[in-house]
C-alpha cells in the first residue's frame, strides 16, 4: 500500500506537473497569438501609413503640377504681352520713321521745286539777254 500510495502521489505530482506543464504551453501559445495579432494590427498600421503617405505625396503632386501649370501659363501670357507691346513699339516707331521720311521727302521736293523755278528765271533772264544783244546788234548794223 504504501507503493502503491508513493506511486499514486507520483502520479498525481506527474499529473499535477503535467498540467502546469499543459498551462505554460497554453501561456505560450497565447502570447504566440497575441504577437501575431500584434503584427497583424502593426501590419496594417503600416499599410494605412504607407498609403496616407502615397495620398499624401500624390496631391502635393497634384498641387506642384497646378503651380508649374499656373506660372507657365503666367509666364506664356507675360511673354505675349511684352512681345505685344514690342510690336507696338515698333510699329509705332515704324510709323514715325515713315512720317519723318515722308516730310523729308516733301522739304526735298519743295527744295527741287525752288531750284528749278530758280533755273527757269536764270533761263528767262539769259534769254532776255540774248534778245537784248540780238536788238542791239541789229540796231548797230542799221545805224551801220
Amino acid at each position: 500500500e504504501g507503493d502503491d500510495v508513493d506511486v499514486v502521489k507520483r502520479k498525481a505530482r506527474q499529473a499535477l506537473e503535467d498540467t502546469f506543464q499543459d498551462e505554460d504551453r497554453g501561456t505560450v501559445l497565447k502570447r504566440s497569438a497575441q504577437q501575431v495579432l500584434d503584427d497583424t494590427f502593426q501590419d496594417e498600421d503600416d499599410d494605412a501609413d504607407m498609403v496616407k503617405r502615397r495620398a499624401r505625396q500624390a496631391l502635393e503632386d497634384t498641387f506642384q503640377d497646378e503651380d508649374n501649370d499656373i506660372g507657365t501659363a503666367k509666364r506664356r501670357a507675360q511673354q505675349a504681352l511684352e512681345v505685344t507691346f514690342q510690336d507696338e513699339d515698333n510699329d509705332a516707331d515704324m510709323v514715325t520713321r515713315r512720317a519723318q521720311q515722308a516730310l523729308e521727302d516733301t522739304f526735298q521736293d519743295e527744295d527741287d521745286a525752288e531750284k528749278m523755278k530758280r533755273s527757269a528765271q536764270h533761263a528767262l533772264q539769259d534769254t532776255l539777254e540774248d534778245e537784248g544783244d540780238e536788238v542791239d546788234v541789229v540796231k548797230r548794223k542799221a545805224r551801220q
